[in-house]
């Protein structure tokens, strides 16, 4: 897995990452991902599973949570009986103690 968020600009941000997977006895599979980010409150994003599938995402961050949404649309032989698939999220990312102590440093 790799990633890496480079500025646009003062407001925007981009986040390209790749995933490769491999499991003993299953064919290999590779996630391309592309998130644009709004000024760290919101992104925009899309991500292709290797022969699988297209995935469009959107979310909002506020603070220490972070919602959002995404719609799967299948690419193999099932999309004649599935129309792909919907999925919502809720995160909360707690801060370490560390961050906590050099924030008290810092004041």
């Amino acid at each position: 897995m790799a990633g890496y968020t480079f500025d646009l600009n003062d407001v925007l941000l981009v986040e390209p990452s790749f995933l490769f997977k491999a499991i003993e006895n299953a064919p290999s599979q590779a996630d391309l991902n592309a998130r644009f980010i709004y000024k760290e409150l919101a992104w925009l994003g899309m991500a292709y599973r290797d022969q699988e599938s297209l995935v469009i995402l959107l979310g909002f961050k506020k603070g220490m949570y972070a919602m959002g949404y995404s719609y799967d649309i299948t690419l193999t032989n099932i999309k004649k009986y599935s129309t792909g698939s919907h999925e919502l999220f809720l995160s909360v990312n707690f801060p370490d103690g560390k961050a906590r102590q050099s924030k008290a440093i810092v004041n």
